[in-house]
């Protein structure tokens, strides 16, 4: 049973890393981490397109947005 006065976010009891070597599989689990994020959303990313899949991402971080999340983007 979890301890009710532990403070500490819940992602430090996840799993670290996972290598994903299949881009659908990627998108995928980075939705559905986004989707599922509580407090704060920090996503980096080298590519960005204004594709179906960039319009996924783009609706998931504004739908947390406006729900109350810190959702920041970092592009390069």
């Amino acid at each position: 049973m979890p301890n009710p006065f532990d403070t500490r976010p819940s992602y430090i009891d996840t799993p670290p890393w996972k290598l994903y070597t299949n881009n659908p599989d990627t998108w995928q689990a980075m939705l559905a981490t986004i989707r599922n994020a509580r407090h704060t959303i920090d996503i980096e990313q080298f590519i960005f397109v204004d594709d179906e899949i960039g319009s996924e991402f783009i609706k998931a971080l504004t739908e947390k947005a406006k729900a109350g999340l810190r959702v920041r983007v970092l592009l390069d």
